[in-house]
């Protein structure tokens, strides 16, 4: 992903389990207009890089977001923010979690369908 630094990945179980950190650039993209006084990264960009994330576990596989079951945002994203962002893939399941945190805070966590 260009927009974003990825800081490092550390794929915790092959296949299952994957942890990246990521930095937030002051200059990003999605950022733009979202909002002025008090910028943040949009959700809909979060779950984009939480769908793109999940082809590393996925590779060579297709594979469509059917639904959104569980999303939920606690804290805002910011600029210059560095964060981790966890997925987990269920096979059996077709089911992905995922979520953003820093050391401090729980920022967003979500569960989507996969097909």
């Amino acid at each position: 992903m260009e927009e974003v630094e990825t800081l490092s990945s550390v794929p915790e179980t092959p296949g299952k389990r994957l942890t990246m950190k990521l930095h937030i650039p002051d200059d990003l993209i999605y950022l733009d207009g979202h909002f002025d006084q008090f910028p943040v990264v949009p959700g809909v960009t979060q779950i984009d890089w939480a769908a793109t994330f999940l082809q590393h576990l996925m590779p060579g596989k297709n594979f469509c977001i059917e639904r959104i079951e569980v999303l939920k945002f606690f804290k805002p994203l910011r600029p210059n923010d560095t964060c981790w962002m966890e997925l987990e893939y269920s096979s059996e399941k077709g089911r992905a979690n995922f979520s953003l945190y820093t050391e401090d805070w729980k920022l967003t966590s979500g569960q989507f369908v996969i097909r």
